[in-house]
């Protein structure tokens, strides 16, 4: 773990097992990273998450984004940390017919980011990224498949739903980035996180 506020620790370079080659993810920790003013080696593998192509649900990202994570870590000799992303569906729904407080009219899909940081002994540090809206039926379409293929059919130009649904305005990197954020504020300021009577 790296002391919070160590001015000296700001100098020293992490290397760091990312549990995947892709290109998006390597920039998206690179980011991630740059934000807190630290230094990294990323070292890739190619990690199985252990779930569908297209998970849905926080509780099944978590999971494919912690095996990653274990994975990559375990693999690469003199990694600090073993970092596991995973992006999917989740879903928000409210019964209208019991007129509650807060009633939805919709159930509502987004395609939110979460990462999971593991380092060598056993921490575990999670965050997540903005969950992007996708309409129900690019849902529908990606079971048993996913979404990136979904849109590809669709005329975009990469697997990447939301740079077609936003007509390229959102980046998938900088959600990526967001979840990596999240999980590094705790993993960095550690003394913050701990219970003080």
């Amino acid at each position: 773990m790296v002391a919070e506020g160590d001015e000296d620790c700001k100098q020293t370079l992490l290397k760091i097992a990312l549990g995947s080659t892709s290109k998006l993810k390597i920039e998206a920790v690179r980011l991630a990273f740059a934000h807190f003013e630290r230094p990294v080696e990323i070292v890739t593998v190619k990690a199985k998450s252990g779930i569908p192509d297209q998970p849905e649900g926080f509780d099944v990202m978590l999971y494919g984004a912690q095996e990653r994570a274990r994975a990559a870590l375990v693999t690469t000799s003199g990694a600090l940390l073993g970092i596991g992303l995973e992006s999917g569906t989740v879903s928000i729904f409210s019964d209208v017919t019991q007129k509650g407080k807060y009633p939805s009219l919709v159930r509502l899909y987004f395609d939110p980011a979460i990462a999971v940081i593991i380092d060598r002994h056993g921490n575990e540090y999670a965050g997540f990224g903005p969950g992007f809206p996708i309409p129900k039926w690019a849902v529908e379409e990606a079971l048993g498949s996913e979404l990136g293929k979904v849109v590809m059919k669709r005329g975009a130009k990469d697997k990447n739903p939301m740079a077609y649904f936003s007509n390229g305005k959102i980046d998938r990197t900088e959600i990526l980035s967001s979840a990596v954020k999240m999980a590094l504020a705790e993993y960095f300021n550690p003394k913050r996180y701990t219970y003080h009577t």
